[in-house]
């Protein structure tokens, strides 16, 4: 598969697995950073949200946020996935906590061997070792990968 380019603008989702093999979506805001191997994987980059949200639903999805969400948070959420915004793009500079926040968790997480192949193969190559999805944490993503981000 070729290199593929930065979003730039686009709100786009991509995906990855904790060490404990749980798998979640993380939502760029069109800013925030994607790490180089989510570029090389087996699906482009603008298609891993229509195929996560073909999965079938497998969980309640519980929001951990006040604020409206779009359907497709809560879509993810009940597939398995827990779910993480860059909400920097609301603040402003000093405020910016330069990291991916949780949004909504699965109440039944589902784990990288129940995807289906290409999925399996994008979320093996994007792993964190040192992560747990369920401890709700914000996730810094530069602490763990080198990444793309937009210049904007």
């Amino acid at each position: 598969m070729k290199e593929q380019m930065y979003p730039e603008g686009i709100d786009c989702v991509w995906i990855a697995s904790d060490r404990a093999g749980c798998v979640a979506a993380f939502v760029t805001a069109g800013m925030g950073p994607i790490p180089y191997e989510v570029f090389y994987g087996a699906i482009e980059l603008q298609d891993i949200e229509e195929q996560v949200c073909q999965l079938p639903d497998v969980s309640s999805a519980r929001r951990l946020i006040e604020l409206e969400l779009p359907n497709d948070y809560v879509d993810m959420a009940s597939k398995g996935f827990f779910v993480y915004d860059w909400q920097d793009i609301h603040r402003a500079e000093v405020n910016c906590s330069r990291a991916y926040e949780p949004i909504t968790r699965p109440s039944n997480p589902i784990s990288v061997v129940e995807l289906p192949s290409p999925l399996r193969s994008v979320v093996e190559g994007v792993k964190f070792r040192k992560v747990l999805f369920a401890d709700g944490g914000n996730i810094a993503v530069v602490d763990e990968f080198q990444t793309y981000q937009s210049s904007m």
